[in-house]
């Protein structure tokens, strides 16, 4: 039988070990979490994007407020969150967190980029789609680069 993770549930209802963000939090270290999944409620990260169902409900109120004015959400609910395209969300995601490296300077930050393993499963390794999504991620990875400059 496959694993299955249910995504409606807080980080400590669906991992029972301690975590690398958990260390480094009680350590004092700044974490950050985008689009990361079994992340949601979890004290561990100061910013937290969790890759959930109502995604936008449950990010950190300071990162969407930000995310807001800056213009990246349309607003603070997830009935505009949700008709978003793939390539829209990773836009959003990886504009988050290159805010989150240049606002808060997290030691850690985990993001999980989606595009290139939609467009794969959908058409296949090696495609146009597929190339395109790659070109699409390592964009984003550029920009979170400059972030860190």
């Amino acid at each position: 039988m496959p694993v299955s993770i249910e995504p409606k549930h807080d980080a400590s209802e669906l991992v029972a070990v301690q975590t690398l963000p958990d260390i480094l939090h009680k350590a004092g270290m700044r974490c950050a979490s985008i689009d990361w999944p079994c992340t949601r409620n979890s004290p561990s990260y100061e910013d937290n994007f969790s890759d959930v169902p109502e995604q936008v409900r449950w990010m950190t109120p300071k990162l969407r407020d930000e995310l807001v004015a800056m213009g990246e959400l349309p607003d603070a609910t997830d009935k505009s969150w949700g008709p978003l395209s793939a390539a829209r969300k990773d836009q959003i995601w990886a504009a988050a967190a290159c805010h989150v490296i240049r606002a808060r300077k997290p030691n850690l930050l985990l993001l999980h980029l989606l595009v290139t393993d939609g467009l794969q499963h959908k058409y296949g390794p090696q495609t146009p789609g597929a190339y395109a999504a790659i070109a699409m991620a390592d964009a984003h990875i550029r920009d979170l680069l400059s972030a860190l400059d």
